[in-house]
């Protein structure tokens, strides 16, 4: 899923705004699609002027105190004079979602093209039928036997990389845990050959999205990515058989299919690789990182995993366990998963753009379950925050709280509490007016759900099993604070965590 972060988002919204609504209107005309007789609308989404609101000083701070004065939902124009509209409501998110006439992500296709290396040709081919194709295509790739495959491939990658691991020495461990995290998600979809030390240079590229978006990225982030796009680019072309067969079916698929150019293909490749680099290395580190907070959680682990290996018939391994999906579903591990989706409340933000193609109106929940109407406007670019729906301080009727559960870590937004995905306690879609509105959405849902979210969960299950069968961790440090300037200050990582692994008895 494509991901716009929010503390970029400032000189180029309107121009990238004025530039999709002539576009969009364009493919609206050429597909018969006719103007609606004008109905009686709500007000439009109350503007928020920066001046309404003292800065907080970051990022994180800054944006949860226009939440806290504006709401769920609300426009926010920036000192530029560019705007977007945040919408966290979860019957707003319902309203976006279900009406792809309305409100579109095809244009930022052509924009965010350079960020991956992609043409301007290819480009337009996502913005106006490529990445509904591409969803789709990978969300096959990314499923049954495929995903089984590449989960192999990345079980083998992370004990090559646990090897590696020099037992006894004191390092910062979170860095340590992305890296070979990365290092294994690369390994897996490309080849064992991937040069290593390329998180670093990846982290500088990742995080310039917006600027390479705006046409003005700065020359290390152009010349990271080109390293990047450079190796993969080898790896297709010296090692292709032995690449993933993600990858050989993709690159087959884009050639062969749909006619694009070798190195449009390849720079589609770089895409996939980058939004599979991403989240997931920080979120697995997360994960490693709490349960050092708490040790009793480490040894009901292991117990779980124990107990379950000697109930699957004829005993599997760890990392036979660790390889196959299907075993690593919620029913089998149920502590383990608790754990998985609480760090994807907690340390996530999942948000994704979308443009407004004609004035339009979405409903958000209003004090006891009313339904309060709005109005946006004909070019609008939002942003759907799915997480703010999962804050159980902002939505306390589906997140509730219980005496003595829960650990807020310094630094986090919220109380980290695994139990609350127990069966009596998870929640649930609920019902307002006879449609049903989802309160759990990691990974967005509707059309462009994200199509490698099985994947995502399997490595972070994973790659937490094979630590804790290898190694032991004393002397661990504090729990690292999250960054306040980046991702609404939840995912990336402020603080070292040092900590001296040593291999299991």
């Amino acid at each position: 899923m494509i991901d716009l972060r929010i503390d970029g988002i400032s000189v180029w919204i309107a121009a990238m705004a004025a530039v999709a609504v002539v576009l969009l209107l364009f493919k609206q005309k050429s597909r018969g699609i006719t103007d609606t007789p004008p109905l009686q609308r709500p007000p439009l989404v109350d503007e928020s002027p920066d001046t309404g609101v003292p800065d907080q000083g970051n990022v994180r701070d800054n944006w949860l105190a226009r939440r806290k004065r504006y709401g769920n939902v609300f426009r926010m124009v920036e000192p530029t004079g560019g705007s977007g509209v945040y919408v966290g409501d979860a019957l707003a998110l319902k309203d976006v979602i279900e009406q792809p006439e309305h409100f579109d992500i095809g244009p930022l296709h052509i924009f965010a093209a350079p960020m991956w290396g992609i043409s301007e040709t290819a480009g337009n081919w996502l913005s106006r039928e490529g990445g509904g194709i591409n969803v789709k295509h990978s969300s096959h790739l990314f499923s049954g036997s495929r995903l089984a495959s590449l989960q192999q491939r990345f079980v083998d990658a992370v004990q090559r990389q646990f090897e590696r691991i020099q037992p006894g020495a004191t390092s910062d461990l979170f860095q340590q845990l992305r890296v070979c995290f990365f290092q294994s998600t690369v390994e897996a979809l490309f080849t064992k050959s991937f040069p290593e030390g390329q998180y670093a240079s990846f982290c500088i590229w990742d995080a310039e999205l917006n600027a390479f978006s705006r046409g003005c990225p700065p020359p290390e982030a152009l010349k990271a990515r080109d390293s990047f796009f450079n190796i993969v680019l080898q790896q297709i072309d010296e090692h292709l058989s032995e690449c993933s067969l993600q990858v050989r079916e993709l690159m087959a698929d884009l050639e062969q299919k749909h006619g694009l150019s070798h190195r449009d293909a390849v720079a589609i490749c770089v895409r996939t690789a980058w939004l599979g680099s991403t989240q997931s290395p920080l979120s697995g580190a997360w994960v490693i990182s709490l349960l050092l907070q708490q040790p009793d959680m480490i040894n009901r682990l292991r117990t779980e995993l124990d107990s379950f290996r000697k109930s699957v018939g004829a005993p599997k391994t760890v990392s036979e366990i660790a390889a196959n999906p299907d075993l690593l579903k919620g029913d089998n591990l149920p502590l383990l998963d608790n754990i998985v989706n609480e760090v994807l409340r907690v340390y996530s933000a999942q948000n994704v753009p979308r443009f407004c193609l004609q004035d339009a109106v979405v409903r958000t929940l209003g004090p006891n379950n009313t339904i309060v109407p709005m109005q946006l406007k004909q070019g609008d670019v939002l942003q759907l925050l799915f997480w703010n729906v999962h804050d159980s301080q902002h939505n306390p009727q589906w997140w509730p709280e219980q005496q003595g559960k829960g650990i807020k870590y310094n630094g986090a937004l919220e109380p980290f509490d695994e139990t609350r995905f127990e069966t009596d306690r998870r929640p649930a879609p609920f019902k307002i007016g006879g449609e049903t509105v989802r309160t759990w959405t990691p990974f967005g849902f509707g059309m462009r759900v994200c199509p490698g979210r099985y994947w995502a969960v399997a490595e972070i299950k994973a790659f937490c099993l094979l630590f804790l069968d290898r190694f032991d961790v004393s002397s661990a440090g504090p729990m690292p604070r999250p960054d306040p300037q980046r991702w609404i200050g939840v995912l990336n990582v402020l603080d070292p965590l040092p900590a001296t692994v040593s291999l299991r008895a």
